[in-house]
C-alpha cells in the first residue's frame, strides 16, 4: 500500500494506492518506512470521497479526513550509524588486546 495526504480547498485528502482497494472508517494510523525515517501519520476518515481502477487492476481511494497528525522519527540511520561505530570499537579493543599478548 502507498498513500499520500495532501490538501484541496481546505480539506485534507487521503489517496490511498493498493492492489485490493480499501474500505476505511474511523481512527487509523498508517505508517512508512523508508531508509532514513519511519513516519506515523494518524487521522480521522470522515468520508470516502471515490474509487478508481487502472487497467493493471490498481487501486485508488480517496478520503476525506481530519485531526491529521504526523510524526517523523529521524533515528534509524543514527541507531545504525551507532550500532557501526560499536561494533568498530568493539573490534579494535580486540586488536589492542591481541597485540598486548604478542597475537597478531
Amino acid at each position: 500500500m502507498r498513500y499520500v495526504i495532501g490538501s484541496y480547498r481546505n480539506t485534507e485528502i487521503l489517496q490511498v494506492l493498493t492492489d485490493t482497494g480499501t474500505d476505511m472508517r474511523g481512527f487509523q494510523q498508517l505508517t512508512e518506512r523508508t531508509p532514513d525515517a519511519i513516519t506515523d501519520d494518524s487521522f480521522r476518515i470522515v468520508r470516502k470521497l471515490r474509487t478508481e481502477t487502472f487497467a493493471d487492476g490498481t487501486i485508488r481511494d480517496w478520503y476525506e479526513i481530519d485531526r491529521h497528525n504526523r510524526t517523523i522519527d529521524n533515528t534509524p540511520p543514527l541507531k545504525a550509524a551507532q550500532a557501526d561505530a560499536d561494533a568498530l570499537s568493539v573490534d579494535h579493543e580486540i586488536r589492542l588486546a591481541m597485540l598486548e599478548h604478542g597475537l597478531t
